[in-house]
């Protein structure tokens, strides 16, 4: 057997061992006792009055940003003025731009990417964010590995219409690839402001109710 071969062989066998790996990893995720990742409107119940929604991917130079600018776009449309949002990636490489498919497909979405420059996430960053969005089950992994355990940790995909809670990594892929990868973001981001305005809108609903009663209280032991 060539040296060649061999180095196939083992190339092909690591692969597989990898693919096998996160298929345990998707599985142990989804039928958790308590699969947190995958339960998104709940990350929206419990935030405080003026959150900040982190979105992480691998290198944060793809998806994480794509969300990160469709987000501020929708949340100035929506008049959600109180939404802070920033994105960043997994791996030890800052300062990348994002690559020129997925700047000309996000153009697509009226989002512009041209002066994006990739951020490293860091625990300063993590503890200033109420709700983190990752994007599949690898980044769940690794964010544990380098960071622990921690609550508040959500797939993006979670919030889409399909049965996939995963957005899967376009680097390197063509066109088609973005295309569907940023549809998928942009559909999780759409039912996500949608999510956060009907919990917010009890939130207010609750306030209002509590201000009128403590007025009526007030006024009737005035009378």
């Amino acid at each position: 057997m060539t040296k060649t071969l061999l180095e196939t062989l083992v190339s092909c066998v690591d692969c597989g061992t990898r693919r096998i790996e996160t298929a345990t990893r998707r599985r142990r995720l989804r039928f958790a006792r308590s699969p947190e990742p995958l339960n998104g409107p709940q990350s929206i119940a419990d935030l405080p009055a003026s959150p900040t929604f982190l979105f992480l991917c691998l290198g944060n130079i793809c998806r994480s940003p794509m969300a990160e600018r469709y987000l501020e776009r929708r949340a100035a449309e929506a008049g959600l003025t109180d939404l802070s949002i920033e994105s960043a990636g997994l791996v030890d490489h800052g300062g990348r731009p994002s690559p020129e498919t997925a700047v000309e497909v996000a153009r697509e979405y009226g989002i512009d990417l041209t002066d994006h420059r990739s951020t490293v996430v860091d625990e300063d960053l993590l503890a200033e964010s109420d709700a983190v969005f990752v994007m599949d089950v690898s980044n769940v992994t690794r964010l544990r590995r380098r960071h622990g355990t921690r609550e508040g940790v959500y797939c993006l995909g979670a919030f889409g219409n399909t049965r996939e809670f995963e957005i899967s990594d376009p680097y390197g892929g063509d066109r088609a690839s973005f295309r569907r990868v940023y549809g998928e973001v942009a559909t999780a981001v759409d039912s996500l402001v949608s999510t956060y305005r009907v919990f917010r809108s009890r939130d207010t609903s609750a306030a209002d109710g509590s201000v009128a009663r403590t007025r009526e209280c007030i006024e009737g032991s005035g009378r």
